[in-house]
C-alpha cells in the first residue's frame, strides 16, 4: 500500500477547497491501493456548522491534526531581520517554515505529497519534500505571480504539476518550466438536476455573484455599474464573506436600500441561488478556473465575466456560446450590459460542459498521474 499525503495551506473555504474535497471523495474507490492522509493547516469552516476536519472524518482518510510547532516567525525576530535586510528576512522566514513542513512530512512514511493551491503558499513543502526525497505534486488552482526570490528557489527543485486550466498552465509556464498537465476541476450534479430544464420567473432579472469580499473580485466595479443604471427590474444576489473598504461598503449599503442588491453572506444552500438566477456574474481580475462560472453553466445559467484569460477558454468549450458574455473589466462596459439584459426564459445544461467537467474524468486523470509517478 502506498501512502499519499494531501496538504492544504489555505485560510478559508473556497472553490479550491471544494475541488480538493471532491478529489478525496472520488479517490475513496482506490483505498485498496492507497492510504490517504490529509493535513489542513487551518481547520476552517466549510459550512455554518462544520469544519473541514469534521467533514474529513466521514471519509476513509487519516486526518493529521496541526499539533506541530508554529511555522510563523515571531514579530520581534521579523523586525530585527527586516532592519538588517529584506533578503535576510526572506531567508529566515523560509528556513522557519521548512522546519515546520519537515515535521509534517516526517510524521509518517509518504510516497507522494499532493499540495493544494499554488507555489507561493506551498514553497516550504516543496523544498522539504526535495530534502526528504519524496515526490511532490503542486496542484495549481490560483494564478499568483511568483517573486524573484521564489522563482530562484523553485528553479533548483524537483516537482510535478497539475494545472486546473490551460490558462493556468500558460500563466505559470511563462515564469518557469512546468508540466503541460491540465486536469479540469469537477462540477458534479445530481442526476435529476441534469435532466430537468428550469423555467424561471420573468418579472425580475436575477443575477448571482458568489465571491468572497476580496479586492480582485471586482465588487466595487459591479456596485458602480449597478448604481448607475435606472432599471428597477434587476436584482443582484451577493454571496460571500469578508469586508469592504469604507467607500465600497457605503455603496453596497445604498444598493441594498435601493432594492438592487441582496447581501446573502456565507451560504450553505448555494444551489438554490443558481436555480433561481438568470445570470452568474464574475468580474475578477484573474482566475485559475472560476468555480462559480462553471457551476452556473452546469445549472443552465447564462454567464457574464470580465476578460480574464480562462474565461475565453471556458467559452470555447460551450456548444452554445451565446449564453456567455465577456466584457472589458471596467464599470461602464458592465453598466451597458446590464441595461440590455433580458430574463432567461429557458435554462439548459450544455452537454459538452457536463462532460468536460465530470467528476469521473477528474478522479481518473489524477489516479493515472499517481500511477505514472510510482
Amino acid at each position: 500500500m502506498k501512502n499519499i499525503l494531501f496538504i492544504d495551506t489555505g485560510f478559508e473555504y473556497g472553490g479550491g477547497t471544494k475541488s480538493f474535497l471532491y478529489l478525496l471523495e472520488g479517490l475513496q474507490k482506490y483505498s485498496d491501493q492507497y492510504n490517504f492522509y490529509v493535513f489542513f493547516e487551518h481547520n476552517y469552516f466549510i459550512s455554518n456548522n462544520k469544519t473541514v476536519n469534521q467533514y474529513l472524518k466521514s471519509l476513509k482518510v487519516n486526518v493529521i491534526k496541526n499539533n506541530f510547532y508554529c511555522k510563523k516567525i515571531s514579530k520581534i525576530q521579523k523586525e530585527i531581520y527586516r532592519l538588517i535586510s529584506k533578503s535576510l528576512l526572506q531567508k529566515k522566514e523560509i528556513q522557519h517554515k521548512i522546519k515546520f513542513a519537515e515535521q509534517v512530512l516526517q510524521s509518517n512514511h509518504f510516497d507522494i505529497i499532493h499540495l493544494n493551491n499554488h507555489f507561493g503558499t506551498n514553497l516550504e513543502y516543496i523544498i522539504s519534500a526535495n530534502n526528504l526525497k519524496i515526490p511532490v505534486i503542486q496542484h495549481l488552482r490560483k494564478n499568483s505571480l511568483l517573486s524573484h526570490y521564489q522563482l530562484k528557489l523553485l528553479k533548483g527543485l524537483s516537482f510535478r504539476t497539475i494545472s486546473v486550466s490551460k490558462a493556468t498552465y500558460q500563466f505559470y509556464n511563462r515564469q518557469l518550466s512546468i508540466d503541460n498537465n491540465v486536469i479540469y476541476n469537477p462540477f458534479p450534479l445530481k442526476l435529476k438536476e441534469l435532466e430537468t430544464n428550469i423555467n424561471v420567473n420573468n418579472n425580475v432579472v436575477k443575477i448571482f455573484m458568489p465571491a468572497n469580499y476580496l479586492e480582485n473580485k471586482g465588487h466595487k466595479l459591479v456596485f458602480q455599474a449597478l448604481d448607475n443604471i435606472s432599471r428597477e427590474d434587476i436584482k443582484v444576489y451577493l454571496a460571500g464573506s469578508g469586508s469592504f473598504d469604507i467607500q465600497t461598503n457605503s455603496l453596497k449599503d445604498k444598493l441594498i436600500k435601493d432594492n438592487k442588491l441582496v447581501e446573502l453572506g456565507f451560504i450553505d444552500d448555494i444551489d438554490k441561488y443558481y436555480q433561481i438566477s438568470d445570470y452568474v456574474l464574475s468580474f475578477s481580475q484573474n482566475e485559475g478556473l472560476p468555480r462559480t462560472v462553471v457551476e452556473g453553466l452546469m445549472r443552465g445559467c447564462h454567464i457574464i465575466t470580465s476578460n480574464y484569460e480562462v474565461s475565453f477558454e471556458i467559452k470555447k468549450l460551450l456548444l452554445n456560446q451565446n449564453v456567455y458574455t465577456i466584457l472589458p473589466r471596467e464599470s461602464h462596459s458592465l453598466e451597458m450590459c446590464l441595461m440590455d439584459l433580458k430574463p432567461v426564459n429557458h435554462k439548459e445544461v450544455d452537454l459538452n460542459i457536463k462532460q468536460v467537467f465530470s467528476l469521473e474524468n477528474y478522479v481518473s486523470a489524477v489516479y493515472n498521474y499517481y500511477k505514472q509517478m510510482l
